[in-house]
This record gives structure tokens, sequence and C-alpha cells, in this order.
């Protein structure tokens, strides 16, 4: 084999190894950003509960009732 074809060779490999570790890379990144997302809302939710948690403690220790919530929250369809 010639010096050039084992460098094309080689320069082909080193070609494909790259597109694989960017496809990885894209892979992760994806994955990153989707449990960034999931771990924000659950944040987000943890925060309203808490908050109408301390409304409700708030309204009782005052002897009222709680005001309803500024921001509905979806109800779960019921199971069949």
């Amino acid at each position: 084999m010639k010096p050039y074809q084992t460098a094309l060779i080689a320069l082909a490999l080193a070609s494909l190894s790259a597109t694989a570790f960017a496809g990885r890379d894209e892979v992760l990144i994806q994955q990153t950003r989707k449990n960034q997302l999931a771990y924000e809302a659950r944040i987000k939710q943890e925060r309203q509960e808490q908050q109408k948690q301390q409304e409700k403690n708030t309204a009782q220790a005052s002897g009222q009732a709680p005001e309803p919530a500024a921001e509905s929250q979806p109800v779960a369809a019921p199971a069949h």
C-alpha cells in the first residue's frame, strides 16, 4: 500500500470517528436538555404546592377560607 493510500484511509477513519462522536454528543445534549426541563417542571410544581400550602396555613391561622389559586392546575382524567 502506498503512503498516500494509507493517509487517505486514516483520514477517512478519523472522519467517521469524528462523525460518530458528534452524533453521540448530540444525543447527550438532547438527553441533558430533556432532564433539565423535567427538573425545572418538578421544581415549579413543588413551589406551587408549597405556596398553596402556605396560603392555606395563613388562611387557617387568620380564620378565613383559602382564596382560589390564581393559576388552575390541570385535572387528571379518571382511570377507566
